[in-house]
């Protein structure tokens, strides 16, 4: 697959990560359902079923996003 990407192994990481970026865009705007297995399926199940059973480990949304763009060191 990357062998049909011209120079792809010349390509910076920067580049390389425009390029992924790009394609999640191109994903996400098909319109095509998003292939899962039956482990994905089964694993959501089990997180969905642990945070109704024990909401005190989940985050608001806010939380989430501060703990995102907070600064690591």
């Amino acid at each position: 697959m990357l062998a049909d990407i011209p120079n792809y192994d010349q390509l910076s990481i920067a580049a390389k990560l425009q390029l992924v970026d790009e394609i999640w865009k191109d994903i996400a705007t098909s319109g095509e359902p998003f292939p899962s297995d039956e482990w994905d399926r089964a694993e959501l199940e089990q997180r969905v079923a642990e945070s109704k059973a024990d909401p005190s480990g989940l985050l608001t949304r806010e939380e989430m996003w501060r703990r995102v763009d907070e600064p690591r060191g």
